[in-house]
């Protein structure tokens, strides 16, 4: 299925900043650049495995105001331990709802990055890149204040919600990379390539990551 292709408008500076930050990044790393930042205490790790059967203590996901909870990641959640007890909409875009799950092991954090379960970034681009700037900082945030050493997450936004996956990674690991943690990304049942506007890229040209059984970087 084709979606609409994001234009650049006079009215949309955020969508415009993305764009630009989107091409920049496909032209560094076609050009074989790294994006690690010499000095970084951050690390990102990606797995082959289903988010909920992690082993880290915390996994967080990304999920709409209204909690809706219909696809992806989060369906498979709601299928595996019920819905959560959060009421439509009582946590609002950039927050945080915590929950402790015995069906999954560990504590749930539902990150809210957009007010409806349907909004796509095509559909309304220039709030949907705001929220999830703002989401992305929030959760970088409650990660500080938390002293986490290792926390599990799923590729954020960049499924269902059609945002660009390699943007959404610089964005996480430029508000992370003065702290020590793990971030460990897993993808389901196959390892997969990262499509970059058309240019398949594994994930250890990123960070010029080592691949071990598992890809770090």
């Amino acid at each position: 299925m084709a979606f609409p292709k994001l234009e650049k408008s006079d009215d949309t500076p955020y969508t415009n900043q993305y764009l630009d930050e989107c091409a920049e990044l496909n032209e560094a790393l076609e050009d074989g650049a790294s994006l690690a930042v010499e000095g970084s205490k951050c690390s990102f790790v990606e797995h082959t495995g289903n988010l909920w059967e992690a082993k880290e203590e915390v996994k967080v996901h990304v999920v709409g105001s209204d909690f809706v909870m219909g696809v992806g990641v989060a369906r498979d959640y709601a299928e595996l331990a019920g819905r959560p007890d959060v009421e439509p909409n009582e946590a609002g875009v950039g927050e945080v709802a915590t929950q402790d799950s015995d069906a999954i092991g560990g504590t749930i954090w539902h990150l809210v990055t957009k007010e409806k379960s349907h909004y796509k970034i095509y559909k309304k681009s220039e709030p949907f890149v705001i929220n999830v700037k703002k989401s992305l900082k929030k959760l970088a945030e409650e990660l500080k204040k938390e002293e986490l050493e290792e926390v599990a997450m799923s590729f954020l936004c960049s499924s269902s919600d059609k945002m660009n996956r390699v943007w959404i990674l610089k964005q996480l690991y430029d508000e992370l990379k003065d702290v020590n943690i793990k971030v460990h990304f897993y993808v389901g049942a196959v390892r997969c390539s990262l499509q970059f506007q058309g240019t398949l890229l594994q994930l250890p040209h990123l960070f010029k990551a080592q691949v071990q059984g598992l890809i770090q970087f």
